[in-house]
């Protein structure tokens, strides 16, 4: 019998091509699954905010078509006592990092904040997660934290006027949001919405609206107040806070 022929192994050069056709193949196809990763991410976030929605307009309905704010959380710890007067005036952050931030009180444990009122009506507190959110704190440590803002307009006019926000003031309900993310879904130079690092131009956030849809929502780096690296907790046309202005986030 003759001896078999040897077998022929890959050459370094053959080597090398099929490795840099593997490294091309990997930087194609990797952006294209991390952006279906976080479009799946994107669609999670947006099903959270549409059972919110929900929470909230049962909420409204239980409580004399007013919507919740800060002054209702003003027992729940004793650094909240300024919240349980009107009459007090507008406490600027307190607003933010007693209520319309929140998820757990500083135990860790005992659920806080906006949370804490709509949990009656949705029993779950997972939803206030968006699987999109860093986590790396800003107003407040990432495990105290909800994901969504209840927007601080809420308390900028109920503490200014002295006087809940109630359904009827609302004029443009389906065009002014009540609840907003952060920009997480379309990167940058930080997750938030905008800051002086960001440039020009639309980022697209989750948003619940004041009549209980929730929807995508455009936030502009200048909002049509004329402010630039605009803070999504504001309303973006008509005024920042002041329902009576007619104030919207959509359409003219």
């Amino acid at each position: 019998m003759g001896s078999k022929a040897p077998r022929r192994g890959f050459t370094l050069i053959e080597l090398l091509v099929v490795i840099a056709i593997i490294a091309i193949l990997a930087a194609i196809l990797f952006p294209v699954f991390a952006r279906a990763r976080e479009k799946a991410r994107e669609t999670s976030c947006l099903s959270n905010t549409k059972q919110i929605g929900l929470a909230i307009m049962q909420y409204v309905q239980d409580y004399d078509e007013a919507y919740p704010d800060s002054s209702i959380t003003c027992r729940d710890d004793p650094e909240n006592a300024p919240l349980c007067n009107y009459a007090l005036g507008y406490q600027g952050a307190l607003h933010i990092t007693a209520w319309s931030h929140r998820r757990y009180l500083d135990d860790g444990a005992s659920i806080g904040g906006h949370v804490k009122y709509l949990y009656p009506y949705v029993k779950n507190t997972q939803i206030f997660t968006c699987p999109s959110d860093p986590q790396v704190g800003r107003w407040l440590p990432p495990n105290y934290a909800s994901t969504y803002y209840m927007r601080h307009a809420i308390d900028g006019y109920a503490f200014s006027e002295r006087t809940p926000v109630k359904m009827a003031i609302v004029q443009r309900p389906a065009q002014l949001a009540v609840v907003i993310e952060e920009g997480w879904h379309d990167g940058g130079h930080t997750p938030w919405l905008w800051d002086t690092t960001n440039e020009n131009g639309v980022k697209h956030v989750n948003a619940v609206f004041f009549d209980g849809h929730a929807k995508q929502l455009g936030v502009p780096y200048t909002s049509k107040l004329g402010t630039p690296y605009y803070d999504g907790n504001w309303f973006f046309q008509g005024h920042q806070w002041y329902f009576l202005n007619d104030p919207s986030d959509i359409g003219n």
